[in-house]
Formats: C-alpha cells, structure tokens, sequence
C-alpha cells in the first residue's frame, strides 16, 4: 500500500496533485542518465549557449557521427570541443540534438550569479522546440500527460517523441484482424487500477508504462519508477520512499496484463515488438 506525504494536497483532479513550485526547482532532475536513453542521438550540448539550430554549427554538427568525431565550437571567448562518446541508430522522429547531461556553467556578459546547475528540460525545450513538445503532448494519452505535468519529470517527453505517436505504418505486431483488436484493446484500457478507487495504482501503472518504454535494465526503470513516484507525492506506509518493486506491486492488475501482453517478465517479447505495443498503450 502507499499513501500520499503530508506536503501534498489534493487537486481538481480525482488523483492528489503536488503543490505548484518554480520552474527550476519543477524541472531540474538527476535522472539525466536516464535521459540519454529515451532517445536515439548521438550528441548532445550542456551549454545554454550552444545553439544547434543555427545553419552553420547545424551544417558541421551532420559530420559528427562516429564515435570519437570532435567539433571545435567557438562562441566569442569560450571554446567549446564537442565529442561524440557513443552513436545509436535514429529514425525520422528523433530530434537532431538533445542535452542528455551537463554541470558548471558560462558566465557570460559579466553574469557571475548564473545558477550552475543545469536545467536539462528547458535546453531540451530549446533544442525540440515548444511546437514539437505540444504536438507529442497532443498525442499522448491525457492520464500519461498528467502524470508528466504532476511529476515533472519532463524527461519523459523526448521519450514520447521517440515512440512516434502519429506513426501508423505496420510494425513488427500486427494490430489488425480479431485478435490485433483485441491487443488494441487491452493496451488502451491500461491501467486497469481505477484513479477513482485506487490514485496510487493508477499512477504506478502509468508510470511503469511510461519507464518500460525507455527499454532500460529493470535496476534503472526501477530507480527512474521509484523517483517519479517520489515527484508525485507517493510514499509506503511507513512513511519511506517507494521502490522499484514496490511500483510494479502497487498496480498487480496492470502488472500483470502488461506481463501477459510481452510487455515484460520473463516471456517479454523483442524490443521492436513492445515498442509498437508501448505506442498504442501510450497514445491518444
């Protein structure tokens, strides 16, 4: 069982909703490890500085592709050196660039109170663009948008960029036919555990969803589910944080359909066939 912590307080919704904090402090968080996983890029910037949309760094940024490939950037007396460390195959919905880590910061025109902690959201933000973020956002399920919006945790959404969620092309599971409806069907009334009944369920199960998706080893999605959970206010009975284990045993219904689907457990199906699954769980 869980129970929502004292500082949190219930909202308009049926779930508790956390109290509204500033940005910095709502967006930044250290799961940027994690992040480099949601997407498929093979380089990222950590400078508020660096603008990879300009033409021409755009233009040498291409050539970077192989690991071990250097750019030599230079923004008036700062020389930045950019490395690609590791590369992964990309489709069309990948964005170029993404910030997946960063520390220190430039101060730049004199600008010594210059936060160094790195706010890897709104780089990103920048890096996507807010239209892109609104266009994925519109074509997520709206409990799924909810639950990122709660939590904060917007590292979510460059992994929900990567799913495709407009895709309708055929995939490695065949959605049509009798029992292509049925999967459809199955996945769309994930979770099983109402909000209504069961708030801490149901947020478990959406979360669970949302970290299978970024295809991790189960002792980081369990430490990203246990954080999220944290962000959304969840705590055990005790009054101690959640863990991984105890995420997927708050939702043992979703759990388990998501195991019978190939999602996970032991008769999980390959990565690209619980991508497509994941898709159609995820989307509007």
């Amino acid at each position: 069982m869980a129970r929502q912590r004292a500082d949190e307080v219930p909202g308009p919704g049926l779930a508790p909703r956390r109290w509204q904090c500033g940005v910095a402090d709502t967006r930044r968080s250290r799961w940027s490890r994690w992040a480099s996983k949601c997407r498929a890029t093979g380089l990222g910037t950590g400078s508020r500085l660096s603008d990879a949309r300009c033409p021409r760094f755009d233009h040498h940024r291409r050539g970077a592709a192989a690991p071990g490939d250097k750019l030599l950037w230079q923004w008036g007396l700062w020389t930045h050196t950019l490395q690609v460390r590791e590369a992964f195959a990309r489709d069309g919905s990948t964005p170029d660039a993404l910030c997946i880590g960063g520390s220190g910061t430039v101060h730049a025109l004199g600008d010594t109170s210059a936060d160094d902690n790195i706010d890897i959201a709104a780089i990103n933000e920048e890096l996507t663009g807010r239209d892109s973020i609104q266009t994925t956002l519109a074509a997520t399920r709206a409990d799924v948008v909810d639950v990122i919006e709660r939590s904060g945790v917007f590292e979510f959404i460059p992994l929900l960029q990567a799913l495709d969620l407009h895709r309708s092309e055929p995939g490695a599971v065949e959605f049509s036919g009798p029992e292509g409806s049925d999967v459809v069907k199955r996945l769309r009334a994930l979770p099983l555990e109402r909000a209504r009944d069961d708030a801490a369920g149901h947020d478990a199960a959406l979360v669970n969803l949302l970290c299978l998706a970024a295809l991790t080893s189960d002792e980081l999605r369990h430490d990203v589910a246990a954080h999220v959970m944290e962000q959304l206010g969840w705590v055990g009975d005790d009054g101690m944080p959640l863990s991984g284990e105890d995420v997927e045993a708050l939702c043992p219904a979703s759990w388990g359909e998501m195991c019978d689907l190939g999602l996970c457990g032991e008769h999980a199906l390959a990565p690209v066939a619980r991508l497509d699954l994941l898709r159609e769980a995820l989307r509007k």
